[in-house]
């Protein structure tokens, strides 16, 4: 099983700002539907679910960030200056935010404390699997240990996303899959590398 390192802020913040489209500071329930049908997803992800799933990852975020000594409660004789408070930038009252309508929202503080909470708990392999069952096609349909992801669908769905690639990008993906095709452990070992 694979981990990867927690990511700095500056390596989330391109991420957040291609999720947040319109340039609002927080992730809303549409940005994170937009994202989710881009994965290929046959179901649609419904305002209702978008909500939970925001909600659930500004809880992570809140509690990924008091879990690094950052808690309301301070032991008696610490000196910890780093509580969580109101007054704290990106980790108000309502750690995330809210929008008018009541919805959460996810600004950049709690989007890479809970990014990296998942990154932490989970391995590459888990975060990887349904990603990679979405954007594959299969050689077979008898088994779902025969699909694959081409390199065309790689690029389709960076560019989905947002991403300019040069054609140097794009010549540096189609060399590290020189068949134009890997399969699930090739695609972890793949994202693991880069």
């Amino acid at each position: 099983m694979t981990f990867l390192r927690p990511l700095k802020t500056s390596e989330l913040r391109d991420i957040f700002r291609t999720l947040d489209r319109g340039g609002k500071g927080a992730l809303d329930c549409s940005d994170l539907q937009r994202a989710y049908a881009l994965l290929g997803s046959k179901a649609a992800l419904g305002p209702e679910d978008a909500g939970y799933v925001l909600e659930h990852l500004v809880q992570v975020g809140a509690s990924s960030f008091n879990s690094l000594g950052n808690s309301t409660s301070t032991p008696p004789g610490s000196n910890n200056a780093l509580s969580w408070s109101p007054s704290q930038p990106g980790h108000g009252s309502d750690p995330g935010g809210s929008a008018d309508d009541g919805l959460p929202k996810l600004d950049l503080t709690t989007f890479v404390d809970a990014v990296n909470h998942v990154l932490s708990t989970n391995s590459l392999e888990q975060l990887l699997k349904s990603t990679f069952e979405a954007v594959s096609s299969a050689r077979s349909t008898s088994s779902s240990s025969n699909r694959v992801v081409t390199v065309s669908q790689l690029l389709e769905l960076a560019r989905a996303f947002g991403l300019k690639l040069s054609k140097d990008s794009e010549v540096r993906i189609q060399a590290r899959v020189p068949n134009g095709a890997v399969d699930f452990a090739e695609f972890v070992e793949l994202v693991a590398s880069t």
